[in-house]
Formats: structure tokens, sequence, C-alpha cells
């Protein structure tokens, strides 16, 4: 019997014919399509967490008061009634707050009826109202008075505001102006020569049921200080 192999192709089929211990192939068969693609494996491990960053403010401390920041005594500024007034704020780490709060100054006399609030900011602009804190009666000068919150906020700029629904004989709260050089993250000059700084802003706006928002603001060098005590 002969020791060779033979392969003829023959419509898909192999023939072997053993022939002198060797293998002839006719010819290549068409490759078949690609098989379907296999499961995804599993996710690898999650990498190690990066140094934290820079603080750009040491965190609020709890029960202690925060407002804009200036680099002395504050003044004492009339304020007239349906005017909303913006003061920026920083806040360096997401904190709760309890209170909202404004002072009013020694010449203080009357009665007044204040709003107060927290707005969104918006390109160095506050925008819409994140907190109305409703209405707060002022009678006394020299005198904090503050509406009890419940308001988280995480790190960021803000804007908390003021309005004088009804002003008082004598309508004088703590506030910053230009001589005060109130630190704000918008300094904002018309020009140049331009001496004194805009750190806030203003819109008249009756505000006797509630905040609306701030949509076309002016720029101002006077603010009040209303502050938000830190839980």
């Amino acid at each position: 019997m002969s020791e060779t192999l033979v392969v003829t192709e023959i419509v898909n089929e192999v023939v072997v014919t053993p022939i002198e211990n060797t293998v002839e192939v006719a010819s290549v068969g068409v490759q078949g399509p690609a098989g379907a693609t296999g499961a995804t494996g599993a996710t690898g491990a999650t990498g190690a967490q990066g140094p934290s960053g820079v603080a750009f403010n040491t965190e609020h401390i709890s029960g202690r008061y925060y407002r804009t920041v200036i680099n002395t005594v504050p003044v004492a500024s009339t304020y007239s009634a349906n005017v909303t007034r913006y003061a920026p704020i920083l806040i360096p780490t997401t904190t709760t707050y309890d209170r909202i709060a404004v002072r009013t100054g020694s010449a203080f006399s009357g009665t007044a009826t204040a709003r107060l609030g927290i707005f969104n900011n918006l390109y160095g602009k506050p925008d819409t109202v994140l907190l109305d804190a409703g209405t707060v009666s002022l009678t006394a000068a020299a005198t904090i008075y503050e509406i009890t919150i419940n308001q988280t906020l995480a790190a960021g700029f803000y804007w908390v505001a003021f309005n004088s629904i009804t002003a008082a004989t004598t309508n004088v709260y703590f506030a910053a102006d230009s001589t005060t050089s109130a630190i704000s993250h918008m300094y904002n000059f018309a020009n140049l020569s331009t001496t004194a700084p805009a750190i806030g802003f203003t819109a008249s706006e009756n505000a006797s049921s509630s905040f609306a928002t701030a949509s076309s603001p002016s720029v101002t060098t006077n603010i009040p200080f209303v502050a938000l005590r830190a839980v």
C-alpha cells in the first residue's frame, strides 16, 4: 500500500489518500466570518487620589459670623427704601448657616422693615434668588437683627442681599464703602482713571412680598454688612 496522502478539495470536503506519508493541499478554502466579540473585561482598580489643592480661604467656624471682608472698621450708611443692595461674600468650603443678620448704626432711630436673602453669582454679578430669608423688624440703634435659616452653601462666591422695605426716621446701618477698601472678587472700574472701585450692586425693587431675580443691577461703591452665621 502506498504511503503518500493526496488532498483534493471537493465542494467543501477534503479527501485524503495515504501515499508515501505526504500531504498535498489542492487549495485553501475561503475564510469564514469573524466570530462575535467577547464580553468586556472587568474594570481596573481606582487610581490613587491626588494631593489636595491649596485652600483660598480658611473654613468658616461654627458659631461665627461672616460677611464681606474689609481691611478697616465699617462705616455708617443711610439707605433709602425699596432698593435691594447686594454684597459679595466668599464661601471657602461647603458650609451650613443658621442665621442671616444685619446691624443698625448708632444713629438709627425709628422703625424699619428689612428683607434679607442670598443670591447666586453669575459672571461676577448677583443673579437668581438662592434664599429669600423673609423680613425682620428693626427698632433700635446699634443692634444686630437676624433671621433663622438653614442653608448649606458650596464653596464659591455669593451675594447677600438687603432691602429696606420701609425706612426708619434715620435709616443707618453698618456698611462698607470705597474708603473701607472692601476686599471683593469683582473690583470693577469704569476706566483706568476711576479711583473708587465698585464693590457691590444695587437695584430698585419693591421687595415687600419677595425678592426677584437681579436682572439689571447697577454697580455701587457702598454695600451693607449682611452676615451669615456658620453651624
